[in-house]
């Protein structure tokens, strides 16, 4: 393995995740990446961008999801953030991480682990969201989609999957659990064009939202940010710049 790498790690209870190592053996900044549902888009893009200013950049597979082992449980995707991060700073780990920069990105469904794991685990010092969920039980998706992701998923079937989202909408929701992060530095970026997490998600964080909650709209952008990754990469990227 060279310094700059991508590689396939396996690790704790058979998760996977595709490693991209900056070119350095001292310690170095790393973020942490949750995919979607059902995780399709993944921003490799912006892995490696970060990589190379310097990052370590882990895109993990939540448990029972392209190619992790175990049953695909949303319920249990904090749990499976707090254990990567004991991984990555373990002595196990492929190259040493810097503790005091750890940030962790998510993205759609992912919003909902990072933000809860960072409530309950004081080692993530910044939190970056991409087309956040402010409430889930302010968004029901179509069966469809369930039916469609279910085949990427380890999961009985797509009803079994459809009642584990509903349950996504009891208890604590990102926007109580956004309040649990101040003071740490928080980035919500959103396209106004979104066609699955609706753009008001966005403004749904506000009333909870302090002096260290920064928003970024991108006009135009639809869920993926497809025809605007430029415009994420850049918000991510100056966000990092000044808070990390």
């Amino acid at each position: 393995m060279t310094l700059a790498d991508t590689t396939a790690i396996k690790f704790g209870q058979g998760q996977i995740g595709i490693y991209y190592l900056a070119d350095t053996d001292q310690p170095a900044p790393f973020a942490l990446f949750l995919h979607g549902f059902p995780g399709s888009e993944k921003n490799h893009d912006l892995a490696y961008h970060l990589r190379a200013k310097g990052w370590h950049v882990l895109v993990l597979h939540f448990m029972g999801a392209w190619g992790s082992a175990g049953d695909y449980n949303p319920l249990n995707h904090p749990a499976e953030v707090r254990a990567t991060l004991d991984y990555i700073l373990s002595k196990h780990a492929p190259r040493p991480v810097d503790p005091s920069r750890i940030v962790v990105l998510g993205y759609s469904l992912g919003s909902r682990a990072a933000l809860m794991a960072a409530a309950e685990d004081i080692r993530i010092q910044a939190v970056i969201l991409a087309a956040g969920i402010c409430d889930f039980s302010d968004l029901m998706l179509p069966d469809e989609l369930f039916t469609s992701a279910a085949q990427f998923l380890t999961v009985s079937d797509s009803e079994t999957l459809k009642r584990l989202y509903l349950r996504l909408g009891e208890g604590m929701q990102p926007t109580e659990a956004l309040v649990k992060i101040a003071p740490r530095p928080v980035l919500l970026i959103h396209g106004t064009n979104d066609e699955i997490v609706p753009f008001f998600h966005l403004d749904g964080f506000g009333m909870f939202a302090g002096d260290n909650v920064q928003k970024v709209a991108i006009p135009g952008a639809d869920h993926l940010f497809a025809l605007h990754r430029a415009e994420l990469i850049q918000a991510v990227s100056r966000f990092l710049e000044q808070h990390v």
